[in-house]
């Protein structure tokens, strides 16, 4: 078990420092720019978290919780790794039709992230605006699209806008 972490990390390592070196990354799209600043950041990513993501990614809700349910927020050093685990919790409960769960963790996560620029706060306001268009809730919808468009210079900061400006046009805002 060992080896197989040992060598992840040193695969893990290769294609970061891939993503940070300036002949073979770029910075063309959001997804390069966060491969560079993870690059620079020389952080591991928590491997909790990061199973959480993968698991959520392939549609494996359940799964994906297990990986980080009971886990108290001490557990996550970082103030990163705090505000994806309520991001994390507040996407799957949204998927798993627990709304009210997702909607307290994707509030706490804004609350916490709003001044920050990791992406999960703007992410967690574009989700709740999209849930409360979904429902019917044409004003409150507004406010989140704009608490969205309202914290600058975060990660994939282009097509987080991008939605939350797409949200306003289909409300007619």
């Amino acid at each position: 078990k060992n080896r197989y972490f040992s060598w992840q990390c040193s695969y893990y390592q290769n294609y970061i420092q891939k993503a940070g070196n300036e002949k073979t990354g770029n910075t063309f799209t959001d997804e390069d720019k966060q491969a560079l600043n993870e690059a620079k950041s020389h952080e591991l990513p928590n491997l909790f978290l990061l199973k959480s993501r993968l698991l959520f990614d392939g549609g494996y809700y359940q799964r994906s919780l297990a990986e980080i349910a009971g886990k108290p927020l001490d557990d996550f050093p970082t103030l990163r790794d705090k505000l994806e685990f309520t991001y994390r919790l507040a996407r799957i409960f949204e998927k798993t039709n627990k709304p009210d769960k997702a909607v307290k963790y994707y509030e706490q996560t804004i609350n916490n992230g709003k001044n920050y620029q990791y992406y999960f706060a703007a992410n967690s306001a574009l989700m709740l605006g999209q849930l409360n268009e979904s429902l019917g809730n044409k004003l409150k919808a507004e406010e989140y699209f704009r608490i969205c468009l309202n914290m600058r210079n975060h990660e994939y900061q282009n097509s987080i806008d991008q939605k939350a400006k797409a949200g306003l046009n289909r409300l007619g805002k």
